[in-house]
């Protein structure tokens, strides 16, 4: 048995799957006010950190859990001439908690299929501010909410050693996504004060098809027990939803990636019996 207790940190760039140009207004006068020309976003930038677990038991398995959190904030505005002039902005901040799990089975020693399990947590703020240059009316609300991603996926790795030190790792997956947004509109107010009949927003549901590649070089240090990782790796997404399942934006045909590079460290422990420290003791002799 081998343990790998570590951590690790991740630069990620996310292009969300919700920055489509795409934005719903729940208000009981309108019922559901659709802007096709919202705000786009740029790319969000995270810094995710946390600690990551590596189990390998009964030779062929290994079991690898980690978390990681993250804070992040973007912001997107525009002015539209039709069908009429406006300015809207939007800002959001997002915090982002995900806890990934794999369990793999080594064929080889350079070949391992896995199945693995992400859950992500993200509480997220909106203020949306609204400004009709025509009419000279003024809109701004706030929304609160989260979203529960589960997203299980199935691929297959490959280690390819440099030397008794280096090795080279490529990984492949298939994946599926499920997941909820819930909200609701806190502190709105128009041209007139307070607006107090903002509609409740709906549950949104949605699910999405992808694939998640990875390469990455590994280094062993055998004289201090410890493992260095730099990894770079890219995630696509493809997004469907009925329009009775809209929330917030709408995401049927959406896509959404994330891409960047992350840089692990761990110290390895193993309980293997060709590794163990072996003590001497002297033992008498008899004379034949």
């Amino acid at each position: 048995m081998e343990i790998r207790i570590g951590g690790s940190v991740l630069f990620n760039w996310w292009n969300p799957y919700w920055s489509n140009g795409t934005l719903l207004i729940y208000h009981p006068e309108f019922n559901k006010i659709i802007d096709r020309h919202a705000p786009r976003y740029p790319s969000l930038r995270e810094i995710k950190y946390g600690p990551d677990i590596a189990m390998k038991f009964l030779r062929q398995w290994e079991l690898s859990p980690s978390y990681h959190y993250a804070t992040c904030s973007v912001s997107g505005g525009n002015t539209i001439l039709f069908p009429y002039q406006a300015f809207r902005r939007i800002d959001i901040d997002i915090k982002h908690h995900d806890v990934y799990v794999t369990l793999g089975y080594y064929f080889f020693d350079f070949l391992k299929l896995f199945a693995g399990l992400r859950f992500e947590l993200l509480k997220h703020t909106y203020r949306y501010r609204h400004m009709d240059f025509e009419k000279y009316e003024l809109f701004h609300t706030k929304m609160e909410g989260q979203t529960l991603n589960f997203t299980p996926e199935v691929g297959v790795n490959f280690t390819a050693k440099l030397s008794s030190i280096f090795a080279m790792l490529f990984s492949l997956s298939g994946t599926f996504q499920s997941g909820m947004e819930t909200g609701e509109y806190r502190n709105s107010w128009g041209a007139y004060g307070p607006d107090f009949l903002m509609s409740k927003i709906p549950t949104a549901r949605y699910y999405a098809l992808g694939c998640n590649t990875s390469l990455a070089v590994r280094a062993d240090i055998p004289v201090i027990n410890t493992s260095i990782v730099l990894c770079g790796y890219y995630r696509i997404l493809g997004y469907m939803q009925k329009s009775s399942d809209q929330g917030v934006f709408i995401l049927d045909k959406s896509i959404d990636n994330n891409y960047g590079f992350s840089l692990s460290a761990s110290y390895i422990v193993s309980f293997d019996e060709h590794t163990r420290r072996r003590v001497w003791v002297p033992r008498p002799e008899y004379d034949r």
